[in-house]
């Protein structure tokens, strides 16, 4: 369980950071890993994952922000 929770946090930070960069292409990468997280993981992770792309959605940065809502659609509409 913590080492989900670790690749959950460690996911999340990779998108923030790529995205800073300004490297899309990656911060897309994780975004999608904890998409599918949030789809097949367990109950624990998927609630983490769903709740990482929550908070991208509220963050200054349009890619991210855009990105994690496309996400979370997809996730809505599963």
């Amino acid at each position: 369980m913590e080492n989900e929770v670790r690749y959950l946090w460690n996911t999340s930070l990779a998108a923030r950071e790529a995205a800073r960069a300004g490297d899309n292409s990656a911060a897309c990468e994780a975004m999608d890993d904890l998409e599918m997280i949030a789809l097949h993981g367990s109950p624990k992770a998927a609630r983490g994952a769903y709740a990482a792309l929550q908070a991208m959605e509220g963050q200054a940065d349009a890619f991210l922000a855009c990105y994690a809502r496309l996400a979370l659609g997809r996730l809505q509409a599963a």
